[in-house]
C-alpha cells in the first residue's frame, strides 16, 4: 500500500496575485519536503485553471519537488471544466520518479 498527499495548490478565499502564488509554491515543496520526512510514498499535485489557484503547470511544481525531495513517486492530474461538468484526466506518464 501507498500512502500520500495530493494539493492543487489553493489559494486562501479572497486572496490572488502573483506573490500569493508565489508564497503558495514555496508551501507546497516544504509539504513535500515535510511528506518526505514522514515517510509518504506519493505527493500529488493537480492543475487547475483558475485565479484562485496557484498551480497551472503541475510540472514546473513537481520539477520544483524533485530537486528538493527524494520521494520517489509524484502524481500529475488535470481537472478541466467543461460545458458537461468536470472532466477527470490522470496523466500517469507525467509521474517523476528520482533513484
Amino acid at each position: 500500500m501507498e500512502i500520500g498527499v495530493y494539493t492543487f495548490g489553493d489559494l486562501p478565499f479572497g486572496v490572488s496575485g502573483a506573490a500569493a502564488s508565489h508564497q503558495r509554491m514555496q508551501e507546497i515543496v516544504s509539504a513535500a519536503q515535510l511528506a518526505d520526512q514522514a515517510g509518504l510514498h506519493v505527493f500529488g499535485v493537480g492543475e487547475h485553471h483558475r485565479t484562485d489557484y496557484a498551480v497551472s503547470a503541475y510540472s514546473v511544481v513537481l520539477g520544483a519537488i524533485a530537486i528538493s525531495t527524494p520521494i520517489h513517486k509524484r502524481r500529475a492530474q488535470s481537472f478541466t471544466p467543461t460545458t458537461n461538468g468536470i472532466s477527470n484526466t490522470t496523466y500517469p506518464n507525467m509521474t517523476v520518479a528520482m533513484t
